[in-house]
């Protein structure tokens, strides 16, 4: 039996080493930005910003500048579409510049201090842009939040990303998905600060990501 033991301790060094690369688990801190401004009767423009260090909080990985038009067709109904540069930190070639275009509806409905709302996206491509050569997606997100008092509204959310049209073999139905909690200070009427903690799934190059993150973002209302 024991000379087994060599063996058995080499097999599972093995497998334990394959387990570790077919995955990969990271700790990320977001930090983001929001202005949005009124133009015209029911008519806002929106600057978004944000940056993400990666590597459990050592690298900054990632940045993106957001620039759209947001529309309230009703009350509870808004439509929004954006052109978006995205800045990606490549170990080899530096940062590339990459491009994108979203458009989506919202729909929201208040319950009491509840509210829940539902947002439809489509999306041009992003991830692997380059191998992909341009694909577009479709995201739908769910979010559910309580207003506690005038400052606190703690909420969740549920997003989902599907590749539109063929996918890699390796692909999930579900390209990625994220699990948001968090809450909402109302610092005062034009200004909120936000703080929250998202986990996301998702296969890239046939291996899973895990990703931990903790969100910081500014929102402020313009007059």
């Amino acid at each position: 039996m024991r000379k087994y033991i060599p063996l058995f301790l080499f097999i599972l060094l093995i497998s334990t080493h394959e387990l570790i690369l077919a995955q990969t688990n990271d700790a990320q801190l977001w930090i983001g930005y929001e202005m949005d401004k009124k133009v015209i009767k029911r008519t806002k423009t929106h600057l978004k910003y944000q940056v993400r260090f990666t590597d459990n909080y050592t690298r900054f990985d990632y940045a993106f500048f957001d620039f759209g038009i947001d529309y309230s067709l009703h009350d509870n109904i808004s439509i929004s579409t954006a052109y978006v540069i995205n800045m990606k930190n490549d170990r080899e070639l530096s940062w590339l510049l990459r491009n994108q275009w979203y458009g989506n509806i919202q729909f929201e409905q208040k319950l009491g201090k509840f509210k829940i709302s539902n947002r439809e996206q489509v999306q041009t491509d992003l991830e692997d842009d380059i191998e992909a050569g341009g694909n577009w997606f479709y995201r739908n997100k769910t979010a559910l939040q309580y207003k506690l008092n005038k400052k606190l509204t703690p909420y969740i959310q549920i997003e989902g990303y599907m590749r539109i049209g063929e996918r890699p073999p390796s692909e999930d139905v579900l390209y990625r998905t994220r699990y948001h909690a968090g809450v909402k200070y109302r610092y005062n009427k034009r200004n909120d600060l936000t703080m929250s903690f998202l986990y996301q799934r998702q296969i890239r190059r046939n291996q899973p990501d895990h990703i931990y993150s903790i969100i910081l973002n500014w929102s402020h209302s313009a007059k």
